[in-house]
């Protein structure tokens, strides 16, 4: 069932007019569908890896073919306890943030177990010709995990580099410091809706509140 669709089962019984209801259903803000990942920089099984302190982090390189405005952002990393991540977006090669989350709390993970951690909503463009810095900042120590592969998709390609970053409340871009590998992010777009489906699910929409307008007058 159709975003659309879920809320108008909420709001048929309420006196709203049709307006409110095609706004409803035409203008749902997009972080309440879900993402499609459309670049996947770890490819399993691990081949490298290693410990990092608190209140630091790291960010991966990447070359970008094709605009593409991302949705969301995931890491994969092992927190050796409970804590705080803030996932970054920097410039290069003049490293500067150009996005940074408010912090995210997460659970330790279990004992050798690495999971993905996800940035929630977010809205960026990366424009194509460019490079950028993707990855996090955290306030406990973690356990990184990543590969060799320079891996593609959605227009954007692994460099095999990672970049430090100092600090955890105010961070700074510290220095390009292992080559030839890259640790796991994915980068998640909401995929745009078909003619058809918008037009289904408009329809539905005025079916719908000519159902409750009929009730309502008889």
């Amino acid at each position: 069932m159709c975003i659309i669709m879920q809320t108008i089962m909420k709001y048929k019984r309420t006196n709203s007019s049709a307006l409110h209801f095609l706004i409803l259903a035409l203008f749902l803000p997009s972080s309440s569908l879900p993402g499609e990942i459309v670049f996947d920089s770890f490819t399993p099984p691990s081949t490298d890896g290693g410990g990092s302190s608190a209140n630091a982090g790291v960010a991966i390189q990447l070359s970008v073919s094709s605009d593409l405005t991302i949705t969301g952002i995931s890491i994969l990393n092992q927190m050796l306890a409970p804590g705080n991540l803030r996932f970054a977006i920097l410039s290069y090669r003049q490293p500067d943030f150009l996005l940074l989350t408010d912090p995210i709390a997460f659970t330790i993970d279990a004992p050798g177990i690495p999971t993905w951690k996800d940035s929630g909503a977010i809205m960026f463009t990366l424009n194509a010709g460019n490079q950028y810095l993707v990855g996090y900042v955290t306030d406990v120590e973690v356990n990184e995990v990543g590969d060799h592969v320079a891996e593609s998709g959605g227009g954007v390609t692994s460099d095999l580099y990672l970049h430090c970053i100092n600090g955890f409340q105010s961070p700074t871009y510290s220095h390009a410091c292992i080559s030839g590998t890259d640790i796991g992010v994915r980068l998640e777009v909401i995929p745009e809706p078909s003619p058809l489906t918008l037009l289904f699910c408009g329809g539905t929409a005025w079916f719908f509140w000519m159902l409750s307008r009929k009730k309502k007058n008889a």
